[in-house]
């Protein structure tokens, strides 16, 4: 799981650090910084994965207004059963916006060297912490990317490997298709290819693809069973439900933009939240009503508690009340323009005790200091 992420000089994250734990609920208004911190993070997956180069991850635009320097930190922590690794990454911008590069870019797995380089060399160290391999790298790319041996680097690789399955969702119903188009293990940011994750789920995790599908029926009792059906137009998803005496049988692109949100969340919180993985996911509440978020936020608390992670941004008043109290990472905007993660602001009992959380942030009273 990810443990902790340090930002300096990009927008309005300056020498700015925020800590994560197994459940966490990231909320502040809007501006404070909250979509930056999973924009990075999926930058810097791309980036470690060799998907992309400086350029496309880090715009001259990003830097921070206001300071001077052309050299942007970004460093995270993660932790891998006993192992604790340390990412750490340095990125120079050119004179006149031209380009950027690498400056420095290291690994550590608890306080060992595993993977370093500079401006002049990059060295990778084996599975006992000894150089095993020392080239010259594109300074537009990450050091990472390059493949070599799994084996002697496997403490390396257990590193990139588990950081790459890390997943970053900005669920969007209106563009979700209904048709399958390829065999997808793990779905895209908004959530558009669901149904062929669900496809692939049925025929390698059957287990579960029913769970799931006792789920939509607990929320919805007319809801019977969600199947793939070939017909003119392909292989697309097809949702049975039951009203009286007869069984309707209507395609995923008909149902509610709200019903498909709420299958793409709990294949979500089931296929990997649930499996142990880390899952990052903007206003997964959008099109739900309070009465089907509530559950799916149970759910994601339970499944936490052993090996699952999941950060959540959330503006909906449900999410709010069941995880800010416990789980709450406060950001805010200083009048100075950099955005900060801060105490519980209604900690303090002069708020009172009988009102909500959504109904104190409601009130304005978490105002910028």
């Amino acid at each position: 799981m990810i443990t902790y992420l340090y930002v300096n000089n990009y927008k309005s994250l300056v020498n700015f650090r925020i800590e994560f734990d197994r459940v966490n609920l990231v909320l502040g208004k809007n501006g404070t910084g909250k979509s930056s911190v999973f924009h990075i993070l999926l930058q810097l997956r791309g980036f470690i994965n060799g998907f992309i180069r400086t350029s496309d991850v880090f715009s001259p635009t990003s830097l921070t207004r206001w300071m001077k320097s052309m050299v942007q930190v970004f460093e995270f922590g993660m932790e891998i059963g006993e192992k604790r690794y340390i990412y750490h990454l340095e990125i120079e911008h050119e004179e006149k916006m031209s380009g950027c590069h690498v400056l420095a870019e290291s690994v550590k797995c608890n306080d060992k060297i595993i993977f370093e380089r500079n401006d002049t060399y990059t060295n990778w160290y084996n599975n006992e912490y000894t150089v095993g391999q020392n080239l010259r790298v594109d300074p537009t790319v990450s050091g990472l990317g390059i493949v070599f041996d799994v084996q002697t680097y496997s403490v390396l690789f257990q590193f990139k490997k588990s950081f790459s399955e890390i997943l970053f969702f900005s669920p969007n119903p209106k563009i979700m298709s209904n048709r399958y188009e390829r065999d997808t293990a793990y779905p895209n940011v908004e959530l558009s290819d669901i149904v062929s994750v669900y496809a692939t789920l049925q025929q390698t995790q059957m287990k579960n693809a029913l769970e799931l599908q006792n789920c939509m029926k607990q929320i919805n009792p007319a809801f019977e069973e969600a199947n793939m059906n070939f017909d003119m137009y392909g292989k697309t998803l097809e949702m049975n439900f039951r009203y009286l005496e007869t069984s309707v049988s209507v395609n995923f692109s008909e149902i509610s933009e709200g019903e498909r949100m709420v299958f793409s969340l709990y294949l979500v919180l089931i296929a990997y939240i649930k499996q142990g993985y880390s899952v990052f996911i903007d206003e997964p509440d959008n099109f739900v009503s309070l009465h089907e978020i509530q559950p799916w936020c149970r759910g994601v608390e339970e499944a936490c508690l052993s090996d699952g992670q999941c950060v959540i941004i959330s503006h909906n008043a449900e999410v709010i009340d069941y995880f800010a109290g416990d789980c709450g990472i406060w950001m805010n905007r200083l009048r100075s323009g950099e955005s900060v993660v801060e105490n519980n602001p209604f900690a303090i009992p002069k708020y009172g005790e009988f009102l909500k959380y959504s109904e104190l942030i409601a009130g304005g009273y978490n105002e910028v200091q």
